[in-house]
């Protein structure tokens, strides 16, 4: 009975900290995104398509490195989303399409917040 008991505290401990880890981790992800379309909307306001093209690039190859992961723990629409996104972007830093680019830039802002909110909103389910 004891054993038992320690063993299901060690699992529900272990699922805590896992669930902490994968939210720290979409957090900084999601910070980090912000803070790079920022530098994009930054190089567009000044008319710096380059920059801005520059900042998407890095943005995808950020991105590309923490798709994976969050594949396994959000929602794969959400991921699509944000595939989606980025890849409007850069097309339109192409052709420095500036009506349509806030618009896209502001839907990223807004999936990478959903997905910050829902995943926060995870430790009430559990808790």
């Amino acid at each position: 009975m004891t054993r038992s008991i320690i063993g299901l505290t060690v699992s529900i401990a272990l699922i805590i900290l896992l669930n902490w880890s994968v939210s720290a981790m979409v957090e900084n992800t999601c910070e980090e995104m912000h803070a790079q379309i920022q530098r994009v909307q930054q190089a567009v306001d000044r008319a710096d398509w380059e920059q801005a093209g520059i900042v998407l690039d890095e943005t995808e190859v950020y991105w590309q490195g923490r798709r994976k992961l969050w594949e396994t723990v959000i929602d794969h629409d959400e991921v699509e989303k944000v595939d989606i996104l980025l890849n409007r972007l850069e097309q339109m830093a192409d052709t420095r399409n500036y009506a349509n680019f806030l618009p896209e830039l502001q839907e990223l802002h807004f999936v990478l917040n959903h997905v910050r909110a829902r995943l926060a909103s995870s430790w009430s389910n559990i808790l």
